[in-house]
């Protein structure tokens, strides 16, 4: 018997877009969950406060 875990599985690019195509929100919060599980950080100083910028045509708000 081997010692191998299963990784989970992961969603394809098509289960994705399925997805979230039609919520921007819900897909903003899912890419913001992957590039920092662990919570925002600036890679260069390490700070933890963020904001988005405004003047964008969506609005979106980070769960």
């Amino acid at each position: 018997m081997s010692n191998n875990k299963l990784k989970p599985k992961k969603d394809s690019l098509v289960e994705i877009v399925d997805k979230y195509s039609n919520d921007y929100i819900a897909c903003v919060n899912y890419f913001f969950k992957i590039k920092w599980s662990t919570g925002f950080y600036c890679e260069k100083c390490g700070c933890t406060h963020y904001s988005f910028i405004k003047s964008r045509k969506k609005q979106y708000v980070v769960k």
